[in-house]
């Protein structure tokens, strides 16, 4: 039948021809702490007219990219997808939102049904030393 979903596909895989490659950083290092190293992954939001792109990535070990593209899923099929965004500020704002609540309010079932917040503010206490 050759039935196919019609939707903006952009080519953002594809490097740029004088695009640096640069070394993978987390081969060696034991992570042990939170705010030792960060996740980050580029994607696109559809707008009204056209799209915007959030972050950046570099290339790695496919694993260390998993959380960060599930989150990107997320905030995709619950708020973007959702809305048409007339531009940034209006982008900016539903979501400021969405990760507040996300971080704040929702409970995660891989977190034991906690709160991102409650898990990551909880570790940073136990790493931080005690004021005399």
């Amino acid at each position: 039948m050759a039935i196919e979903a019609l939707y903006r596909k952009p080519r953002t895989s594809i490097p740029a021809r004088d695009a640096g490659i640069y070394p993978y950083l987390l081969s060696g290092p034991v992570i042990e702490r939170p705010n030792q190293v960060w996740a980050s992954d580029i994607t696109y939001l559809p707008m009204a007219h056209g799209f915007m792109y959030l972050s950046m990535d570099g290339k790695g070990r496919w694993i260390d990219k998993v959380f960060i593209e599930r989150l990107w899923r997320s905030v995709k099929y619950e708020e973007v997808y959702l809305h048409a965004y007339a531009n940034g500020t209006e982008a900016r704002s539903a979501l400021t939102r969405y990760f507040s609540s996300y971080n704040a309010v929702r409970l995660h079932q891989c977190l034991e049904y906690r709160t991102p917040d409650e898990v990551y503010f909880c570790a940073l206490a136990d790493t931080m030393p005690v004021a005399a």
